[in-house]
Order: structure tokens, then C-alpha cells, then sequence
């Protein structure tokens, strides 16, 4: 994918997200460097464009464009072996950046070497509640109906809807290869090895040419010390098949939520 390409899907996924969450705009774009932090744009995404591209500028990224391949910076035909990011948040809106949901996506690998997807960061997540502005699940149907718009969008070859105190919660003593382990209220992997050790497990289920992981019926499992427990059960499964690393042999995109 050349940037321009990569620019008109962060706008297509981000107007899409709007549709089945309280995501929109006015948002801000941030790239690697303390310049590229929290820049503007406009509510009408007008200049959606000109900003986007100057978030995924990096001095540290080599850039090969056809127009202008003098230049090593980024413009709308450039290509990268290592790919495009930029981080959206909707911090124009918040009172608190720490209240922001933020939107990492990436993608462009010339050479499919590195990993490409999209991570949602929601820093408080409870049904019904809305305090201090912050993204609230105003229904519970809110979430699972992100999970299946990423999936949509993205065909990922790995999918979750996860809390990091959770996650760090059943991964409290990291065991050798506990590598990018995602057990949340939905997890999806094409990952044989994974489909593989979980085959017969009654909360998994295939789905879409890979495996579906289910922890109880809303995003409430993670508050329940049963559900632990039983992410506990699964994550010593997955140790013993050797199946931790859910991107293993990975072709295609991850995305969390």
C-alpha cells in the first residue's frame, strides 16, 4: 500500500467505528515524536489528509516514493518495508487526556514482514454509567458489534475485546513464550495451534476459518472471579500446547479492542 492508501482507510474505518460506538469526531492524530502529538483535525475531516500523512511521517523510516525519490520523507505514493502508523484520539472532546479513547492503526508492510491492525484503547468500560465523559457502554450489545465491525473490516488474523487488568491478571507469573496471549470476553484466532488445544473446549466455537473464544455473556466477565478463573484453565492450556503466541505464523492483521 503507498500512504495515501493507508490514509483513505483510517478514514473509512474510523467513519465506520462511528456508526457502532460513541467514537467520532472533532479527533486528534498523534505520531512517533513529541511535535506529532495530539495535532487538530477538523470535525468535517477536511484536512483529514494533510495531518494523517504528518502522523505517520517518521525521521526513523525510510520512504520511497516514485514521484520524488530524492526525498526520504513521507508522501501520498510512499512506500515502507516497515509500514505506516498513527494513533487517533478523541481528546478534543475529553476534559482529561487520561479519559480519551485512543485508535492505533498501522499498515502498508511492503513486504508483509511486519503486522498490520488496529488497537482501541477504552479506559473505562462499564454498562450502563457515564462519568467524566468518558466512552460508557450506553448497551451491552455495544461491544460485540465493534469486535464484529473490526472483523469486517479488517479480516484480522487475530481479534479481541480484552481488559489489560485482566489480561495482566492471569498472566501475573509470564511463562517462557507468553507471547502476545489475548484471553479476553472474545477472542478469535486463525492460529492452529491454538485451534488445536482449545478443540472440544465448550466456550469455543468455530468461526469465520478460525476459532472463537467466549467468556461469559457480557463484557461484565471480566468483574466475575469465576471467569478467572476459567482464563486461568484455558491459559494453562494454551502453555502446554505451546500456543501462546496468538499471531504466530500470522499473514494478516490483529485487532483489539
Amino acid at each position: 500500500m503507498v500512504a495515501q492508501e493507508v490514509v483513505d482507510a483510517m478514514r473509512e474505518f474510523l467513519v465506520g467505528l462511528a456508526r457502532v460506538s460513541p467514537w467520532g469526531p472533532p479527533f486528534d492524530a498523534t505520531g512517533s515524536t513529541y511535535r506529532q502529538a495530539h495535532m487538530p483535525i477538523a470535525e468535517d475531516l477536511s484536512d483529514f489528509d494533510e495531518v494523517a500523512l504528518k502522523a505517520m511521517d517518521n525521521k526513523e523510516v525510510r520512504f520511497f516514493s516514485a514521484s520524488e525519490p530524492g526525498t526520504m520523507r513521507i508522501r501520498p505514493d510512499s512506500r515502507t518495508v516497515f509500514g505506516m502508523d498513527a494513533t487517533f484520539s478523541d481528546y478534543p472532546q475529553k476534559k482529561l487526556k487520561k479519559h480519551a479513547v485512543t485508535v492505533s492503526i498501522g499498515m502498508g508492510s511492503s513486504d508483509g514482514s511486519c503486522s498490520s491492525g488496529v488497537n482501541i484503547g477504552v479506559p473505562f468500560y462499564r454498562p450502563y454509567t457515564e462519568e467524566n465523559g468518558v466512552w460508557a457502554v450506553k448497551e451491552l450489545e455495544q461491544p460485540q458489534a465493534v469486535f464484529e465491525y473490526l472483523m469486517d473490516f479488517f479480516d484480522p488474523y487475530s481479534c479481541a475485546i480484552y481488559s489489560t487488568e485482566f489480561l495482566d491478571s492471569i498472566t501475573a507469573q509470564w511463562g517462557e513464550g507468553d507471547i502476545r496471549l489475548r484471553i479476553g470476553w472474545m477472542s478469535y484466532t486463525r492460529n492452529p495451534k491454538v485451534r488445536a488445544a482449545l478443540a472440544g473446549d465448550p466456550r469455543a466455537r468455530d468461526y469465520r476459518g478460525g476459532i472463537l473464544l467466549e467468556l461469559g455473556d457480557s463484557v461484565d466477565a471480566f468483574d466475575d472471579p469465576a471467569v478467572r478463573n476459567v482464563a486461568i484453565e484455558i491459559r494453562d492450556k494454551l502453555r502446554a500446547a505451546e500456543a501462546t503466541d496468538w499471531m504466530e505464523g500470522a499473514d494478516g492483521h490483529t485487532a483489539r479492542f
